[in-house]
């Protein structure tokens, strides 16, 4: 199920396909986000994404198909104009400089006022104030993983892409992480997060999509995922011994959709 595409969306793939050698990663993929949206990605290891993300954040060129943020298909030129900030499932964080200084650098990036403050307030709502003069290098994955998310979210950007953001972070940041997106949220933010937390994704999210061997087979509103597909006639699962998403997710290896 695909939803009707509307004047206010933000970020628009239609059929986008992207091969490497001989072998398609992603096969005419299409996904709608519209602003406002907290939209869920999810799929097995392999499925496709984090090329769809790679694609989204032109470190790999699309093979045919359309890619648009913010109406616009210069990607480049989006992504430069700091509508846009990512979370990738690796930090990508430079290990020598300081927590401080690698925020300081990613933010200098974007058209920010008020670094410093900006800096202060993500190191203080990650709970990583204590590390701001600290290497990298020196920190636990759980806390890279942190200023990952804070050097991001410093950007205030219009459209968060997270890929696999609550790898490496304990309970209670994993809890911190989905209130904060809500609050950012709150304050007309969008956020398409790549995950394989369906519980959490499922309180979190207003919308889905599942991707399976490189292509979208499914895709919903949260709460029209009931209408959208009979989960309870499924021979694999017993209702209420799943959260809906997982129910979906084994609904749709069942049926092979």
């Amino acid at each position: 199920m695909y939803y009707e595409k509307k004047k206010n969306s933000l970020l628009k793939l239609e059929n986008v396909s992207k091969k490497i050698r001989d072998s398609y990663i992603l096969k005419s993929v299409s996904i709608d986000v519209e602003r406002g949206d907290i939209f869920g990605f999810i799929g097995p290891n392999g499925a496709g994404k984090t090329s769809t993300i790679r694609v989204i954040g032109n470190i790999y060129s699309v093979t045919s198909g359309r890619i648009e943020i913010s109406g616009s298909t210069d990607l480049d030129m989006v992504i430069k104009s700091g509508k846009v900030s990512f979370t990738l499932d690796s930090p990508m964080l430079y290990p020598k400089l300081t927590v401080y200084e690698n925020i300081n650098y990613y933010a200098s990036f974007f058209p920010i006022s008020n670094i410093k403050e900006s800096i202060d307030l993500w190191l203080k709502r990650f709970d990583i104030e204590k590390y701001r003069n600290t290497k990298v290098s020196e920190l636990s994955k759980g806390n890279r993983q942190k200023v990952a998310l804070a050097r991001m979210l410093v950007s205030d950007a219009e459209l968060y892409i997270l890929d696999e953001p609550y790898v490496s972070l304990d309970i209670d940041s994993q809890f911190l992480l989905s209130e904060v997106i809500k609050e950012e949220n709150s304050r007309g933010k969008t956020f398409f997060i790549s995950s394989h937390n369906m519980p959490l994704l499922e309180r979190l999210c207003s919308k889905v999509a599942f991707i399976e061997g490189g292509s979208v087979i499914f895709q919903s509103n949260i709460n029209d995922i009931e209408q959208d597909i009979s989960l309870k006639n499924s021979s694999a699962i017993k209702d209420g011994e799943y959260s809906l998403l997982e129910r979906l997710y084994l609904t749709l290896k069942e049926t092979g959709k």
